[in-house]
């Protein structure tokens, strides 16, 4: 999945540009990119338990946000890290649903450094559209 961090957005907090060919892998995307901030090995976190996830949203951004903040309330309440294995969207007239398969283990059996503490994921620079290419973006900036 394809991110990289952007420094020149923010001092204080970590920010992030994630992209894919659809809004799904953007989702996917933008849940590695977090993982590599909090962790120095993501790729080390174990797929032992597994979790269905469903967020719901008026705008595709605040869809991204409310999936992000999942990986971190998964963290914080139940101590498990997880990666997103699979996103799938739909929408409706009202809103627009991701459900989410994720994977992964309890916090002390990752077998890896943690990198950074993420508190929130927040508002500021947050975006999830389509460019004229048809490649999904987005930008992110996590309270660190």
């Amino acid at each position: 999945m394809p991110y990289r961090f952007v420094p020149e957005i923010t001092r204080a907090d970590i920010a992030f540009e994630a992209w894919a060919e659809s809004p799904e892998e953007l989702i996917r995307s933008a849940a590695d990119a977090l993982l590599a901030a909090m962790l120095t090995a993501p790729a080390r976190v174990r797929a032992r338990c597994r979790r269905r996830i469903r967020v719901t949203a008026g705008a595709l951004d605040l869809l991204l946000y409310r999936a992000l903040e999942e990986i971190l309330f998964l963290r914080d309440a139940d101590g498990l890290l997880v990666r997103y294995r699979r996103v799938e969207i739909r929408r409706t007239k009202e809103e627009i649903e991701a459900r989410i398969e994720a994977a992964g283990e309890p916090v002390e059996a990752y077998r890896g450094e943690f990198a950074t503490e993420i508190k929130a994921i927040t508002f500021h620079e947050l975006r999830m559209a389509q460019d004229a290419r048809g490649l999904w973006r987005a930008t992110v900036v996590v309270d660190a």
